[in-house]
C-alpha cells in the first residue's frame, strides 16, 4: 500500500540518493586529507631555509645536469627583480655550487687512490 503512493517512492529515491553522496564526499575529503598532507611534506624546509625535496632531486642529479643546472639558475638571477626571489635562487645555487664541488672533489680522491 504505500510503496504505490508516488511521494513514498520519491521520498525514498531522495535518501539513497542522499546516502550515495554522502559516501562519495567522505571518499573525497579523505583524498584531499591525503593530497594537503603530502604538499605540507613537499614543503618542508631544512635549517637553510632551503626545500628538502630540491636537495633530494640535487642529490638524483648526474654531475653534467648538475652543472648545467648551475649555468642556467645564474643566467636566471640575473633576470630576477624581486630582492627575495633573488636571495632564494642564490642559495639554491651556492647549495647546487657545494654539492658540485664535494663530488669533484670526491672523484680526484677516488683517483688518487687508485
Amino acid at each position: 500500500m504505500y510503496l504505490q503512493n508516488p511521494f513514498v517512492l520519491i521520498g525514498i529515491g531522495g535518501i539513497v540518493y542522499y546516502l550515495f553522496q554522502r559516501k562519495k564526499l567522505a571518499l573525497a575529503q579523505e583524498e584531499w586529507a591525503k593530497t594537503v598532507a603530502e604538499n605540507k611534506k613537499k614543503n618542508e624546509r631544512d635549517s637553510d631555509g632551503l626545500l628538502l625535496s630540491f636537495k633530494g632531486d640535487i642529490a638524483k642529479m648526474s654531475d653534467e645536469e648538475l652543472f648545467k643546472t648551475i649555468k642556467e639558475n645564474e643566467e636566471d638571477l640575473l633576470k630576477i627583480k624581486d630582492d627575495k626571489q633573488k636571495q632564494e635562487l642564490a642559495k639554491m645555487i651556492e647549495f647546487c655550487a657545494n654539492s658540485y664541488n664535494e663530488r669533484q672533489k670526491s672523484k680526484k680522491q677516488n683517483k688518487n687512490r687508485r
